[in-house]
């Protein structure tokens, strides 16, 4: 069972409304929103959910289960509707609804399970619950104290002081902002900036610089290299500071922006559903009222067995009593099951999430342009990548190391005129490194192969070019090694831009001769993106 979507929203009563009253409210909401879906869409004669802890099927193929607990200053509520979908799979959406003292929280996690092993492609296009749009409109909602929003907040030259020291330099911050700028010359936004807002619902607050005026604020405030101008989106992750590294918050040029069928409101929804998928837990309202009705179960549990103990009950009594405790040992079991089924589900999400998270850091590195206004400074240690390569060539390389360089790559190095050759020394020592322990273990690398090596080294591991990239440019790829010609598809990519800030190394693993043959130092070769 996968986690598909998740989302958690703290939820304030509106004024004159008590927080029991408020979630009763919000009770309602998701009641109504689970009977209206099976009415209008699957076609149920008047279903009715009922928070009595009850399984029950309102139509073949799916169950409903809803309960309610109260004790003292808490209260909790919970709804579980599996469903059938068209390509054999099952949805599992569950809500949780719950008051400590006079905080109140809501969350849902949507679950994707299949009937049985069937290896055909899922069908289903992810968006959003329509319930969640419900709430938002309907109740005072915030993420980690942010408010949530149903539209982008327009920020003007005086507003960016604020913005930057209360929001974006907030160690408080849990959630991402995503600015949008616009044009220099037009003064317009090349995204529209509330349907953006829209798309990332929850998951991140939107703000519009409105004009050039607060966006060379905004550059005043945090660097040029951390700003965001002329049309660019940027998403800015928590623990933003001034020294962070720009590539850590992913920029999103014009050109990226209005290239055909591309979303940017679609791409930033998945990723950040994704990452909330996989971070999901419950709040401490949820975690609080949880406990302390659990723990009146136990209190209420062993008053029954003392009673059974001393004989103190009749047999009607005796009768309520075991079913009591068949009804919590259901329970009990119940959510073992879905505890277990939670932790193999993240354990499959991990592994996932690894792939989405350097994914989405090479796309956004590779959409990244450096400001112009933003020169590459040389590094303080090699003069150009030549030199570095030579020194590497010198450390890294001879009959009982694992490197070894093609001459096409000493050529492609000479002419690189990329301005950090430091960092190609570093991916290069990195490749000797890795490559020793490779040779030493006879392949073996751990669970998460070169990927995991080289991303503890701070470098991100790209196994393969695309397809397209293999038909249309295959050529540049393919280097002559030992009388055969290859093509060299693993790689590194360092920085993006044009060459003065991009440069790319590229090798094949010899296993017979267990050496890493580095192609290509230097220029990123030509795909889809250059």
């Amino acid at each position: 069972m996968r986690s598909v979507f998740a989302i958690q929203l703290e939820i304030r009563p509106t004024d004159g409304e008590t927080p029991s009253d408020c979630l009763a409210r919000l009770r309602t909401t998701v009641s109504s929103w689970v009977v209206d879906k099976l009415t209008s869409k699957w076609g149920a004669s008047s279903p009715v959910l009922l928070f009595d802890g009850a399984s029950r099927d309102p139509l073949p193929g799916h169950q409903v289960k809803a309960t309610a607990d109260q004790h003292d200053a808490v209260e909790i509520a919970e709804v579980t509707w599996t469903h059938p979908h068209d390509d054999g799979s099952r949805w599992v959406s569950h809500c949780t609804m719950a008051r400590s003292a006079d905080r109140i929280a809501f969350a849902m996690n949507l679950r994707l399970q299949s009937n049985e092993f069937d290896l055909r492609p899922l069908t289903f296009q992810l968006g959003r619950p329509a319930v969640i749009d419900t709430i938002v409109r309907q109740f005072r909602c915030s993420v980690s104290g942010v408010p949530v929003q149903t539209s982008a907040r327009v920020i003007d030259d005086d507003d960016v002081d604020d913005l930057v020291s209360g929001l974006l330099l907030s160690p408080d911050r849990h959630v991402p902002v995503v600015a949008v700028s616009v044009d220099g010359y037009s003064d317009r936004a090349l995204v529209n900036a509330d349907d953006l807002q829209r798309s990332v619902l929850g998951f991140a607050s939107v703000v519009l610089l409105k004009d050039k005026w607060a966006a060379f604020r905004l550059t005043d405030a945090v660097g040029k290299s951390l700003s965001c101008y002329n049309g660019a989106v940027r998403m800015y992750w928590p623990g933003l500071t001034l020294t962070s590294d720009p590539f850590d918050h992913p920029l999103f040029l014009p050109g990226r922006l209005l290239a055909p069928g591309r979303s940017i409101g679609q791409d930033l929804f998945r990723f950040l559903n994704s990452i909330a998928s996989f971070r999901f837990r419950e709040g401490k309202p949820i975690a609080d009222a949880r406990a302390i009705v659990e723990t009146r179960r136990a209190h209420e549990l062993e008053e029954i067995r003392r009673a059974v103990a001393r004989g103190g009950l009749d047999a009607a009594e005796m009768e309520k009593a075991l079913e009591r405790a068949w009804d919590e040992e259901k329970r009990l079991r119940s959510e073992l099951a879905e505890r277990d089924a939670r932790i193999s589900d993240l354990s499959d999400q991990l592994d996932a999430q690894k792939q989405v998270w350097a994914a989405m850091r090479d796309e956004a590195q590779s959409s990244v342009r450096v400001p112009a206004q933003v020169e590459a400074k040389a590094s303080s240690g090699f003069e150009s990548v030549a030199a570095a390569m030579a020194a590497a060539k010198r450390d890294f390389c001879g009959s009982d190391k694992p490197l070894v360089f093609l001459e096409r790559a000493e050529k492609s190095a000479a002419e690189s005129p990329y301005k950090q050759p430091d960092k190609v020394y570093e991916v290069l020592k990195a490749l000797h490194d890795i490559g020793e322990k490779w040779k030493k273990n006879k392949g073996a690398l751990g669970v998460d192969g070169w990927r995991g090596a080289l991303e503890k080294q701070g470098f991100i591991y790209k196994p393969a070019i695309s397809q397209t990239t293999r038909t249309k440019w295959g050529d540049e790829y393919t280097f002559k090694y030992n009388g055969d010609r290859l093509l060299f598809e693993e790689h590194v990519t360092l920085g993006a831009g044009d060459p003065n800030t991009c440069a790319s190394v590229h090798w094949i693993l010899d296993k017979r001769n267990w050496v890493v043959v580095v192609g290509h130092c230097g220029r990123h070769l030509p795909n889809t993106r250059t």
